[in-house]
């Protein structure tokens, strides 16, 4: 069995592997361009300001679509000529450019097409974006004025000198230009004076898309421009702190591991007194503004740290690089003691993402709410919160009895918020299955504190290193949770809401009933122990994958594990057998259904990490002390076997079926809650329609697999899944026709329990919590939050595998080991560290479900090639694994 405590943190199986969520998460994120949600479409004709290795500003006169939603752009410069840029450095845009010139007015063009026509006015062109620009100018100089008076006026909204204040270019410009509607020159004006006032502003993140922009608090600023007066005068502090950081990164130097960045504990004693003796606060505020840059977000407009963090990292005469970058930054930062050596700096470039979690103080005012209500409840004294009083539902539950409840988990899970159970249906070969949910609404209003932290938050956060819930560990793990732990009625009963369902000869449901529940006697089992009772009924129907092995494991710095394998004494009791082999029958059955109707089902290199101790601290935002570690935290990794193991099939068809249950109640009674929803687009080609059906041909008949070396030139037909509160919409790629809905994961999502809120109240004759023009306002930010955090655990993921395979690499096991890639993306043009142009092609490790790219290339590589490749370089901070051919 795996160590409990290297997997304690996981995410819950019936979560990662999830059938719903791979296959969302496979058709939004085709390539590392998923984080571009939304980003603005730029036309032909528009004024764009660029960023990209300088300032870049003129008007765009072509643009073709690329991978992740980016687009390329041609972009026409004021000196007439043109050069290309990625849409993803498009800070500003004025829409209509050309447009609304009437001295252009004779020139026609469509701005959705790829280029304009071969006969534009260059010179016009060129002229219009110069006559601009100098009206712009002017526009700023005229508003300086005022907008010398802007961040006065808007930082003091904020509740301390230690706060920021994030403000829409629109509400700067009106109070810039004293006007209730600035025009596109006043905006863009402002915008321009924005860039060059970075002491006080900031762009807020997706600024591009949002244009928001940060007013840097009146500590932070006044703190700022102290530094940089500091460093251009260098001053006596300044040149101290050079000298002393010397002093410190010598010593590292001299005690500590080159690579893995380990101390002696007799070392470990010496730097740490060096460090905290030499770094006084006065001296701290330096290494601040070097981690500050680290964090910046790339959006390519300078920040003052851009100038003045490599100006003393070259002060320190400690670095040879050729050019100062954030990764030397990292480095100084591990020398110096504010970072640890696997620290995941990942979660830097993700900050905005992991707010509502850490690093932030609303995040612990969250937390501290948290653990007041879960005191309060503890304690039984539910008359000092809000906490219902008594169930309301207590007049119409249905007590399931002695009924077994089955709740399949990993060994280690603690929040166990599902169970499985099958009635027969006396003189007929039929049953109902029964899909029971924890019930945290029979505690918890719609109001109450904690539903708002939920509604913040929106989902659990789950990371290698720990997670961060939604709902107190004292009450999601054990009070709300199904099983040994969990809140109990006198009669030993627990609550439940019930998703029932009997399917029809095709699989598909024929009767469906949601009632709030008692459970009884439910019955722990654990997935190893499931999978040894099912395999032999189950080899039919598990999907076939050559290219991917799940028993490759690797660790470090331990010797490789053994793959988990039943228990000495099984969960699986004899009593239960033919429950679990009817319930695993039922499930497949309306797995076929799905398949029939469209489904799509392929086996993903998809990694999991397991990491000891656990939980293991997140790197400090701040520099505080220095610390350094004489020991390495464990790292394991392998490939994640949801789609091999019955029992984790069985339970992901289960929670789908309770989703359809769900939705078919909603549908039939008019209850407004959240859908999930995926349709393939009205407008798709003639050639994007054949390719469809091409890929429905290409399924498993059985299992509705493509393989993995097949799927991929169809990868870029599956549409983008979405949240809507709009009724009996299709799923394609899961083969729902009409209506799914996540219902399943009340304790770490916040649509599930509303929805068990909505079905509640129309249970009860009561007005639904929320209208639907509450819900539709609600989904956006939800549905972005939930893809953002999907995209931070599974950037995560990746940098823990670079880390395992920097530390092999370090211990001579890595460099000669060989690895096998299939190609995702053929050979194209990429920009080389030096700013050329190199061929390289996109792949996947197999081995370890690891993005990579393949460089020197020597020969024309097909999209799904396999190929056997070599590791040459990582770079975790920007997420590139180089290899070459074998």
């Amino acid at each position: 069995m795996q160590d409990s405590a290297a997997i304690e943190e996981l995410p819950p199986e019936e979560e990662s592997n999830d059938i719903v969520n791979d296959l969302e998460i496979t058709s939004e994120a085709k390539d590392v361009n998923k984080r571009l949600l939304a980003r603005p479409v730029v036309h032909l004709g528009d004024y764009v300001e660029i960023f990209q290795n300088g300032q870049y500003s003129g008007v765009v006169v072509g643009q073709r679509k690329a991978s992740g939603g980016r687009q390329v752009l041609t972009v026409l410069l004021r000196n007439g000529k043109t050069k290309e840029f990625n849409s993803t450095t498009v800070a500003f845009i004025v829409p209509r450019f050309l447009q609304e010139d009437v001295r252009l007015s004779n020139f026609r063009f469509d701005p959705l097409a790829e280029s304009m026509p071969d006969n534009y006015p260059i010179p016009a062109f060129s002229r219009r974006v110069f006559d601009y620009q100098r009206t712009i100018q002017l526009r700023k100089g005229l508003g300086l004025k005022g907008l010398s008076k802007v961040y006065d006026h808007f930082i003091q909204q904020a509740k301390s000198t230690t706060d920021t204040v994030t403000v829409s270019i629109d509400d700067l410009a009106k109070v810039a230009y004293a006007t209730a509607a600035p025009t596109s020159e006043q905006r863009h004006a402002t915008f321009l004076y924005l860039i060059d006032d970075n002491i006080h502003y900031t762009p807020a993140t997706d600024m591009s898309r949002t244009q928001q922009w940060t007013l840097r608090s009146v500590d932070a600023a006044e703190e700022l421009s102290q530094i940089i007066e500091s460093i251009r005068q260098r001053s006596s502090q300044y040149t101290k702190f050079l000298k002393i950081a010397k002093g410190v990164l010598d010593s590292y130097n001299s005690h500590a591991d080159p690579v893995m960045g380990t101390v002696s504990p007799t070392s470990k004693l010496i730097l740490d007194e060096t460090r905290n003796v030499g770094f006084e606060p006065m001296y701290r505020k330096y290494i601040n503004f070097i981690a500050d840059w680290v964090k910046t977000p790339r959006t390519g407009i300078h920040s003052p740290h851009e100038v003045f963090a490599p100006t003393i990292l070259k002060g320190l005469g400690a670095y040879d690089n050729l050019f100062i970058d954030r990764l030397v930054a990292i480095q100084f930062l591990k020398q110096v003691g504010m970072l640890k050596p696997w620290d995941n700096i990942t979660l830097f470039q993700n900050a905005a993402a992991a707010d509502d979690f850490f690093w932030s103080d609303k995040a612990t005012k969250m937390d501290d709410t948290m653990q007041h209500h879960a005191n309060i409840y503890l304690e039984g004294k539910l008359d000092q919160s809000d906490f219902y009083a008594r169930d309301p539902c207590d007049a119409i539950r249905h007590d399931f009895g002695d009924m077994p409840v089955y709740t399949i988990d990993d060994s280690a899970a603690k929040e166990i918020d599902d169970g499985i159970s099958i009635e027969r249906i006396p003189g007929q070969d039929a049953a109902w299955i029964h899909i029971h949910i924890a019930d945290p609404s029979a505690y918890i209003p719609p109001t109450h504190e904690l539903a708002m932290v939920m509604q913040q938050r929106g989902q659990t956060l789950y990371l290698p290193e720990r997670h961060y819930p939604i709902l107190p560990t004292e009450l999601s793990s054990n009070k709300f949770s199904l099983g040994s732990t969990a809140q109990t009625n006198s009669d030993g009963s627990q609550y439940a809401l019930t998703f029932s369902a009997r399917l029809d000869h095709q699989g598909d449901l024929h009767e469906w009933k949601v009632r709030p529940s008692l459970v009884k006697n439910i019955q722990k089992m654990y997935y190893n122990d499931v999978d040894a009772y099912l395999e032999p009924h189950a080899a039919s129907t598990i999907p076939s994958e050559p290219l991917v092995d799940f028993s490759k494991k690797f660790a470090h710095p331990t010797s490789i594990p053994e793959s988990p394998t039943a228990s000495v004494n099984s969960t699986v009791t004899s009593e239960s057998e033919q429950d679990l082999l009817d319930i695993f029958k039922l499930t497949q059955h309306h797995s076929k259904f799905r398949f029939q109707s469209g489904a799509l089902n392929f086996v993903r290199a998809s990694p999991y990490v397991d990491l000891d101790p656990q939980p293991l601290d997140i790197p400090s935002l701040r520099f505080t002390k220095a610390e350094y570690p004489s020991t390495l935290p464990l790292i394991r990794v392998g490939l994640e076997n949801s789609s091999a193991s019955p029992a984790k099939r069985m339970v992901a068809e289960a929670m789908i079926l309770g989703g359809r249950v769900a939705s078919h109640y909603a549908q039939e009674h008019n209850v407004v809650i959240p859908h999930r929803t995926q349709t393939w687009p009205e407008n798709a080609t003639s050639s994007d329609i054949a390719l469809r059906q091409q890929m429905l041909d290409d399924r498993n008949p059985q299992t509705g697999t493509i393989g993995l070396a097949n799927v991929i030139p169809y990868m870029k037909l599956l549409p983008p899944a979405s949240i809507t509160s709009s009724v009996g919409l299709p799923h394609v790629l899961m083969g729902i026709p009409n209506g799914y809905v996540k219902a399943t994961s009340p304790l770490r999502r916040y649509l599930d329990i509303v929805t068990h809120w909505q079905l509640k109240a129309h249970m009860l004759k009561q007005s639904a919590p929320f209208t639907k023009e509450t819900l539709d306002s609600l989904l956006p930010r939800l549905e972005t939050q939930e893809k953002r955090l999907s995209f931070l655990q599974q950037d995560s993921l990746q940098f823990w595998v670079m880390e395992m395979m920097r530390r092999l690499i370090a211990d001579s096991h890595g460099e000669d080991m060989e690895w096998t890639c299939i190609v995702n993306v053929p050979n194209q043009s990429s920009r080389s560290e030096l700013g050329g142009t190199m061929e390289t092609a996109r792949v996947t490790i197999l081995e370890l479900g690891l993005k990579a790219r393949v460089q020197k290339l020597n020969r024309t590589l097909q999209m799904g090639e396999v190929v056997k490749v070599r590791m040459v370089r990582l770079d975790q901070f920007h997420r590139h694994v180089d290899l070459e051919l074998v």
